[in-house]
């Protein structure tokens, strides 16, 4: 027996042909065109102005951006999906190419809702005060032919995908977790617009999900001048990144994993 087995996460796929036609993907694999555009100017810059480079910066070089462009995996639609708003900011109606509960014939799982639900006004925007302007009143909810079981002493998360060249949508963050066993994906959002008919093409990512092992990190609040360690780490920090017109993350990032503060 294996005592040492590692935790494996398992996206489940309900509906014959869904997780060919449409898997989850790794986040890494989803392509952004817009940041294809600024990597392709960031390299035309580099190359026509390099008098530029202590001034020139772009995102695609970011850390942050690029870890979180690289961690977890996304859900997408996995059919074409319309739906229509009538400036009231309450009424909607939706339409999908396909009934999704017919899956009801394949699975002894079945699929017992269609693909778009909402929770109801009350729930959500009659209990806040500053609702997100343009925005339906109502919390759209995709159910999708989806589930996942989660390895014990884990969490997944749910965000709006990370840089997303979206603005009809915005997923709402959840936490989801093992307790209840196998857990339905189901992506809730923000729909904003809210005076016409809009089609959500197969392939449109929604929810982006992260893994998180369950610990309780110590933390605390430390003052600048009060911690020597922390000036010293700051200004070599400092001095690596800022010491070439092109900032090589790749240095930093080896000198600090090792320790060498």
């Amino acid at each position: 027996m294996n005592f040492f087995k590692k935790p494996t996460l398992e996206f489940i796929c309900h509906a014959p042909g869904i997780h060919k036609i449409m898997p989850i993907i790794p986040t890494k694999d989803l392509e952004h065109q817009w940041i294809k555009n600024a990597r392709r100017e960031f390299i035309s810059e580099m190359k026509n102005n390099p008098e530029k480079f202590e001034l020139y910066t772009n995102i695609c070089r970011c850390p942050g951006i690029k870890n979180i462009l690289s961690e977890g995996w996304v859900v997408r639609l996995y059919q074409d999906v319309t739906i229509e708003t009538f400036g009231d900011g309450s009424y909607f109606e939706w339409k999908s190419a396909v009934d999704q509960t017919i899956f009801n014939e394949y699975h002894k799982f079945s699929i017992e809702q269609n693909i778009v639900q909402y929770h109801h006004e009350t729930q959500f925007f009659a209990h806040r005060k500053n609702w997100p302007a343009d925005t339906l009143k109502t919390i759209l909810k995709f159910v999708l032919p989806w589930s996942v079981r989660i390895p014990k002493g884990y969490d997944l998360i749910q965000i709006p995908v990370a840089y997303l060249d979206e603005n009809r949508f915005t997923a709402v963050p959840g936490i989801a977790d093992n307790i209840f066993g196998i857990h339905p994906i189901n992506v809730q959002m923000y729909w904003h617009v809210l005076n016409k008919k809009v089609l959500l093409k197969a392939g449109t990512p929604l929810a982006q999900f992260i893994l998180k092992k369950k610990e309780s990190v110590p933390w605390k609040i430390i003052e600048t001048g009060s911690n020597p360690e922390v000036i010293r780490e700051l200004i070599e920090r400092h001095i690596l990144k800022n010491t070439r017109f092109v900032t090589n993350y790749n240095e930093v990032k080896k000198i600090f994993s090792k320790g060498k503060q």
